[in-house]
């Protein structure tokens, strides 16, 4: 059973926005439109990707920002720190989402992964899913989340 993740467009939006402005300490507003995509990507110069699954679902949010966008919002980090930071926002949304009734009455508690690093894009195959931007001043913050049936697959021979 598929259930359209649209559904929970208002629910991620406002748990990433928690999560970025919690760990980065300063206020974001998310810039529209916050869409429902075909396929969740992250073009940006750094990225972090955090999965999460249990036996009937699995998924991923996966954020990102430009060389640019760091410079103005995250002036003072090194790039390892930059990730750094990355990750635990992608690990917070995360935790966000597993407290959230609406979330866990849909797809039930989901085990995260350590975040998987990216520099230059990552996209996430075959995920139809929400994707925006979070915007604080001149600088701007990618994030998307998808979530699918972790079922039966059926490769051709």
């Amino acid at each position: 059973m598929e259930i359209d993740i649209g559904e929970l467009l208002p629910v991620v939006k406002s748990k990433a926005k928690e999560a970025f402005e919690t760990i980065l300490g300063i206020p974001l507003v998310p810039e529209e439109p916050w869409n429902i995509v075909n396929r969740v990507e992250n073009p940006c110069d750094f990225g972090a990707t955090v999965g999460f699954a249990n036996e009937g679902w699995q998924g991923a949010c996966s954020l990102g920002i430009s060389a640019a966008d760091a410079a103005i919002l995250l002036p003072d980090l090194s790039e390892d720190m930059l990730f750094d930071v990355l990750g635990e926002i992608g690990n917070t949304v995360c935790g966000l989402l597993s407290a959230d009734m609406q979330f866990t009455g849909l797809y039930g508690i989901l085990e995260q992964t350590p975040p998987l690093f990216s520099r230059g894009g990552a996209w996430l195959a075959r995920s139809t899913g929400v994707q925006g931007m979070l915007v604080a001043g001149k600088g701007r913050i990618l994030f998307g989340c998808t979530v699918r049936t972790s079922g039966p697959r059926r490769f051709p021979r």
